[in-house]
């Protein structure tokens, strides 16, 4: 009884909080963003062009679908920093099963994605079942991944090409000038928003992550549900990696080195807590935009991927600290 009314707090608490992102928090990241884009803007007009738009919508779509997956591990209380390498590891699959073995496109997108869900159910367990903290797993598995990539890939700087019009089409097609990936990003958006706010399994992740003890004591399964929101970061990463491959028509074995500090640096700009417990989709959907447009703004300003890299810290320094700041007023 006293786990079920701990749960109850933790659901209402974050309905509440839910309320306050939707007034204040991402009110907050929306006005950054409009200034973040008018500032970039002003120093470069050529970024309010059509071409800069559709680039901007080309490249938020791999961030953002990952960034969905991320929000909810965070908010389960874990983190998965593998996403990079996972990601790296999706494209390369599906090329070398197209490409190399000849497997029916359909055929080879489906297996590719059972691959990430693999990959996320092992990470699952090993958090769950042998109680490996999910950083030491996941840093684990960044190496572990990347070397599988090298190997399929034969080499340490190797391109493995596709020439597929299904793929081709995914990465690059467009329906009404709207690019057909960034499609595909706003329904995954959507089908997360909807599926963390409206469903049982959604309540459930925020219970774990806010209160794991009296989560368990309600009767949920706490173990599922950590392995669960592992195994949709791991489809969702590795169906990203298959855009990056669409888009290049060739799997790099270099492809996501360094993906997923962009990718936990858009949730938590977009104000999922680093403790669990709190977060939403569309605040991540927010971030990975931010990022996207800091990363756009500065190649058209002509400021170097360093200055982008220094940019992005304080970003995320500002938005960790922002992240305390909201606990302690709440607490």
């Amino acid at each position: 009884m006293k786990g079920k009314m701990e749960v109850t707090n933790s659901l209402n608490k974050f309905k509440k909080y839910f309320k306050n992102m939707s007034r204040i928090d991402i009110l907050g990241v929306i006005i950054f963003l409009i200034v973040e884009f008018l500032v970039i803007g002003m120093i470069s007009k050529e970024f309010f062009s059509l071409y800069s738009i559709h680039n901007l919508l080309i490249n938020i779509s791999p961030i953002g679908i990952v960034a969905i997956g991320m929000t909810f591990v965070l908010i389960s209380g874990g983190i998965d920093l593998s996403v990079g390498s996972t990601f790296g590891l999706g494209g390369m699959v599906l090329a070398i099963l197209v490409s190399r073995i000849g497997i029916f496109t359909p055929l080879a997108f489906m297996l590719t994605l059972i691959t990430g869900a693999i990959i996320g159910y092992t990470i699952g367990l090993l958090v769950t079942k042998l109680k490996i903290n999910s950083i030491i797993t996941t840093l684990a598995f960044i190496s572990i991944l990347r070397g599988l990539v090298y190997i399929l890939g034969g080499g340490q700087a190797q391109l493995v090409t596709v020439n597929d019009e299904f793929i081709f089409w995914l990465g690059q097609g467009e329906i009404f000038t709207i690019p057909v990936q960034f499609i595909i990003f706003i329904f995954l958006a959507i089908l997360g928003i909807l599926f963390l706010k409206f469903t049982s399994t959604g309540r459930y992740i925020i219970a774990v992550g806010d209160n794991e003890r009296a989560a368990r004591l309600t009767g949920i399964n706490v173990t599922n549900v950590r392995i669960l929101v592992f195994i949709i970061t791991g489809v969702l990463a590795t169906f990203a990696g298959i855009i990056n491959l669409s888009r290049l028509n060739a799997a790099d074995t270099s492809a996501g080195v360094g993906f997923e500090i962009e990718v936990i640096s858009a949730v938590i700009i977009g104000g999922t807590a680093l403790s669990g417990g709190r977060g939403t989709v569309f605040g991540s959907v927010i971030g990975a935009t931010i990022i996207t447009v800091l990363t756009t703004g500065l190649i058209f300003i002509g400021v170097s991927q360093t200055g982008y890299y220094v940019g992005l810290g304080a970003i995320i320094i500002g938005a960790v600290l922002l992240d305390r700041i909201r606990k302690r007023l709440k607490e």
